[in-house]
């Protein structure tokens, strides 16, 4: 009887599915190729059909992850109407989609600090769409006459520091307190307070009305 193999891309879909769990249970480095390769049912030797190394594995298991962000992100944007609002929008999608990943694979606050740095170096391009789409928000701002004109670039950049930099914190928070969880709730709320008054600062207001008879 002849071997059945399965789709080249199905494949490469159960590969990434289990192996994105043990790098959200195990972290990077502890996770090894046999790890993966048992979890799939494969040989370690066959993985490398597949992908030249674990940290190709990884690259395209974050890469997707940071696709399917920008698209919740995205979508959180359009239902919005000023330019604040879009602003808190795409924060708070952000921030649910990284709070629903940690919730459904049980990250722990050490296994995230341990990749950033390598997600850092290897995705600058890929948060550059991160960064695009926030100046895509101001730029509509400004445009519309619902922001004042600024440097789009900066306050873009202002704008991520601002949600990576809680985000950041709320990890180390967790890990040096060991704590079983991240408190997002307080880093919406940290987010949200910031974001007001960088878009209070931005926000043309209506002009007085003239009481002069």
């Amino acid at each position: 009887m002849p071997i059945v193999r399965e789709p080249y891309q199905t494949k490469k879909q159960d590969i990434l599915t289990a192996a994105q769990s043990l790098f959200a249970r195990f972290g990077l480095a502890k996770t090894t190729l046999d790890d993966i390769a048992n979890a799939v049912g494969m040989k370690k030797t066959s993985l490398y059909y597949y992908y030249d190394n674990k940290e190709a594995i990884f690259s395209e298991v974050i890469t997707h992850e940071i696709g399917k962000m920008l698209g919740e992100a995205r979508d959180a944007v359009v239902g919005a109407t000023h330019a604040v609002d879009k602003l808190l929008a795409y924060m708070r999608a952000r921030v649910g989609y990284m709070r629903s990943q940690v919730n459904l694979h049980g990250l722990a606050a050490q296994v995230i600090l341990e990749v950033r740095p390598l997600l850092e170096e290897l995705y600058a391009d890929l948060l550059q769409q991160e960064k695009t789409l926030v100046k895509e928000i101001i730029e509509e701002g400004v445009v519309s006459g619902a922001f004042h004109p600024c440097d789009v670039e900066e306050v873009a950049g202002a704008v991520l520091t601002v949600i990576h930099s809680v985000e950041l914190m709320a990890v180390e928070d967790a890990s040096t307190r060991s704590r079983a969880e991240i408190d997002y709730d307080r880093v919406e709320q940290q987010v949200t307070v910031i974001l007001r008054l960088i878009g209070a600062g931005l926000t043309c207001q209506s002009p007085a009305p003239n009481t002069t008879p």
